[in-house]
């Protein structure tokens, strides 16, 4: 378990990243080359940093600072920090995280930066009811609007393992209008049922900025997707999958309203697309499948696409999706 991590980044970085989920509690060792990145012009920028397996920050007290690099996430408010989300276009930056508060509840932390501005001061977005907050996406459309979407949930009896007994998570979102100061009040996006089991959000911005979010109904099965056309005043609710399934995400596929979903779901990964901006969807179809030696994957799956070819990353490995993953068999690659 890492106690105390932070996220750094370069003074000119300019690149999207969206980095396997994990747990708060336990950050995988095949995870650690996420949280110190330093990729500014400079040639520190490009050596291996000695210490980058253990970030001297420490959250509630003061930190020292490096050459070249700065804090994007840490600050006075916050033990630790997990699950970065980071989103670019040319003059606009933002990142979003999951922050372990220093009174046991966790947030969304998120900075932006824009034109040649240095970043926004850390700022926090709380779930509703004074549920935890985990699973953070980002997504901007083209006249500048950025949007957030996660989970809040419920923890477990434990306060030593809260993600223990998870319960009634929800999927929220937030929207952050052009010319405005900040995200507004969160809504929610998930169906509204009593002790909801809903997870891992997944959100992109189409071409023609139709806005979509996908994710998981684990209490009753499925992968479902919302979809707004007016910057997330309104949504509609669609169905991709009613398969048990979960660990969706979505790509691209460069035209107006396409995108595709790929997700777990009965010892495969699966492919779904929308031409319509997540209102219908094709049927699913496998693009890998589990052999005799164990199960497919449960990493989550990720995509990029070109019109209608798709490509999908996807983890190999025994562990189960919801416990630390202390191994990965291999990673692969399948092509639609």
């Amino acid at each position: 378990m890492i106690a105390d991590t932070a996220f750094y980044f370069g003074v000119d970085d300019g690149m999207r990243l969206n980095p396997p989920r994990m747990d708060w509690r336990a950050v995988p060792l095949w995870g650690l080359s996420l949280i110190a990145w330093a990729c500014g012009p400079s040639a520190r920028a490009r050596e291996s940093v000695p210490d980058a397996l253990g970030p001297d920050a420490h959250g509630c007290s003061d930190w020292p600072s490096r050459s070249g690099e700065m804090f994007v996430s840490l600050d006075g408010a916050s033990k630790f920090e997990a699950e970065p989300f980071f989103v670019a276009r040319p003059g606009d930056v933002a990142i979003a995280w999951e922050a372990y508060g220093c009174d046991g509840l966790t947030r969304v932390g998120y900075t932006r930066r824009v034109q040649t501005a240095g970043f926004d001061k850390r700022r926090y977005l709380e779930s509703p009811n004074g549920q935890m907050a985990s699973n953070v996406t980002l997504a901007r459309d083209g006249a500048g609007s950025l949007f957030a979407a996660w989970a809040s949930w419920t923890p477990g009896p434990d306060p030593a393992q809260p993600q223990v007994g998870v319960s009634d998570i929800h999927i929220q979102f937030a929207s952050w209008p052009a010319g405005q100061s900040g995200f507004g009040a969160p809504i929610e996006l998930s169906e509204p049922i009593a002790d909801s089991l809903y997870d891992k959000p997944w959100m992109l911005v189409t071409a023609d900025d139709v806005i979509v979010v996908s994710y998981s109904d684990v209490r009753r099965g499925g992968i479902l997707a919302v979809s707004s056309t007016d910057g997330g005043a309104s949504f509609q609710r669609g169905v991709v999958d009613q398969a048990r399934a979960n660990l969706s995400a979505l790509c691209l596929d460069g035209r107006p309203g396409g995108v595709f979903v790929t997700y777990f779901a009965n010892r495969s990964i699966r492919l779904a697309h929308t031409a319509d901006g997540g209102l219908t969807w094709s049927a699913p179809v496998a693009a890998a499948v589990s052999d005799p030696s164990g199960g497919v994957a449960f990493q989550d799956p990720t995509c990029v696409a070109n019109g209608d070819e798709a490509w999908i990353a996807y983890g190999r490995t025994h562990d189960s999706y919801d416990v630390p993953v202390e191994r990965l068999f291999a990673v692969h690659v399948a092509h639609m």
